[in-house]
């Protein structure tokens, strides 16, 4: 093997990559199954593991006096699942469902923490952010991921 396939391969040029299907709408204190898909590339590789992760993130923008302005992002892990490891032979897809939750008293307080965060500024605008993310860590190599933003209601 030589130096630039060394290289491919720890930056996972040709390798695995990961597609998750969006689960729809997603409703407060509910359990769903999200399902992955990952297709090798040109070369076999190891997969330690793939891990599936509900995660919000809240970003409040606060506007102070003389036109300050100071933005502040909070992520938070909602729910994780994973799956064992197994080698991906190139070309070979294989197809996982996860577990996840959507725990209507973890959401809230989330809220609540950024809403006492800006009780000391002049006005303050909120937007929060879901995101369903899949992870195949691989070994000696970068990680590969794919990510979708979901709606929750």
């Amino acid at each position: 093997m030589g130096f630039f396939d060394k290289v491919k391969r720890v930056l996972n040029i040709g390798g695995a990559k990961v597609e998750v299907t969006p689960p729809g709408v997603l409703h407060r204190g509910s359990s769903f199954n999200v399902a992955a898909k990952i297709r090798g590339g040109k070369l076999e590789q190891k997969i330690t593991r793939m891990v599936a992760t509900l995660e919000l993130s809240s970003t409040a923008t606060n506007y102070g006096l003389n036109n300050q302005q100071t933005r502040d992002t909070q992520t938070v892990t909602i729910s994780q699942d994973e799956a064992p490891g197994f080698t991906l032979k190139p070309g070979e897809t294989k197809e996982f469902t996860f577990k996840l939750t959507l725990d209507a008293g973890v959401t809230a307080a989330a809220g609540v923490v950024a809403a006492l965060g800006a009780l000391n500024k002049i006005a303050t605008q909120a937007r929060e952010s879901w995101e369903l993310k899949v992870v195949a860590e691989i070994e000696g190599s970068a990680n590969t991921s794919g990510r979708v933003l979901v709606r929750v209601e």
